[in-house]
């Protein structure tokens, strides 16, 4: 006897929290990230900005994760 499979569930789904909420929280670290990085162009700062940009990076790779095609299939 194979054994049932179950379908994949989304791990936010059992803690009640909507999944929709972390690319848009996601989204908008970025854009906040994206200001940060211009800003510290603008005064020179180019340590802290590289420590932006590592920082960004990160957030975009769970927005555009969350947001890609297979983001909300259960």
């Amino acid at each position: 006897m194979r054994p049932t499979r179950r379908p994949p569930t989304d791990r936010a789904a059992g803690t009640g929290i909507a999944p929709i909420l972390v690319p848009l929280a996601a989204t908008g670290l970025a854009t906040i990230m994206v200001g940060a990085v211009i800003l510290r162009i603008r005064r020179h700062e180019a340590k802290a900005m590289l420590l932006d940009l590592f920082y960004l990076v990160p957030i975009v790779f769970v927005a555009i994760g969350r947001f890609g095609p297979e983001s909300f299939i259960i």
